[in-house]
């Protein structure tokens, strides 16, 4: 578990704001306060005010502490409320946003609570499990969570997906500088992310400029201001 209270929650999402608010801050200041500014604070406001939707039930009473994978959860949602696919990824404008998991799961059932009952632009979301990365792509998946399990596989999954415009995200050290788009990290009990800009836009894929600001750190990162 994470913390002892659901304050170290938003101890965890302070943090990671801060430092790209900070940054965020200097550029409005020197530019003038403008659309930047105000789409920044919309998506900050955003995340935190849904996340702790789901975390606060009354401000007389403490909610149990929420788990690391519980929070790993909550940032998948994001990832891909974030993220934009290309037109012919979806079949029709009520396809659903495929969200999988390859390999073994460690989430349990806290994905599918957390995908439970929301959409993205309109499209449902589908919590999947695949055992091979043809699976995955058979069922035209749209963020594919590539589990710890799959490390020793990580190259030849990396290859059978090549440019399909398929996020994908993990939770192991060194998948971002292997090709993994988005990589979970667990940096003195705060769950931060790293991003792999280069294979998202490989990808076909884009991600919100806002959330490439909250990444620790970017890899290949195209211009200062993101996509």
């Amino acid at each position: 578990m994470i913390g002892n209270s659901a304050g170290v929650f938003f101890q965890s999402l302070e943090t990671l704001l801060t430092a790209s608010a900070n940054r965020r801050l200097a550029r409005c200041v020197a530019g003038g306060w403008g659309t930047s500014a105000v789409a920044w604070l919309r998506v900050c406001a955003c995340l935190v005010l849904s996340l702790w939707g789901a975390e606060v039930r009354c401000a007389d009473n403490v909610p149990p502490a929420r788990s690391e994978y519980e929070i790993k959860a909550a940032f998948l949602f994001k990832f891909a409320l974030f993220s934009e696919w290309p037109t012919a990824a979806f079949a029709a404008s009520n396809t659903p946003v495929k969200i999988g998991i390859l390999g073994r799961d460690p989430f349990g059932e806290r994905l599918e609570l957390v995908l439970r009952d929301k959409t993205i632009r309109q499209h449902p979301l589908e919590f999947v499990r695949f055992t091979r990365v043809e699976e995955a792509l058979a069922a035209k998946c749209h963020l594919l969570f590539i589990g710890r399990s799959e490390q020793v596989r990580l190259r030849e999954i990396l290859n059978a997906l090549g440019s399909s415009p398929i996020l994908t995200v993990g939770d192991t050290a060194g998948y971002a500088d292997s090709g993994v788009m988005i990589n979970l990290l667990l940096l003195e009990q705060t769950v931060r992310f790293e991003i792999n800009e280069k294979a998202v836009t490989g990808s076909g894929l884009r991600v919100s400029s806002q959330l490439l600001d909250l990444a620790v750190t970017v890899k290949s990162r195209i211009s200062p201001d993101g996509p």
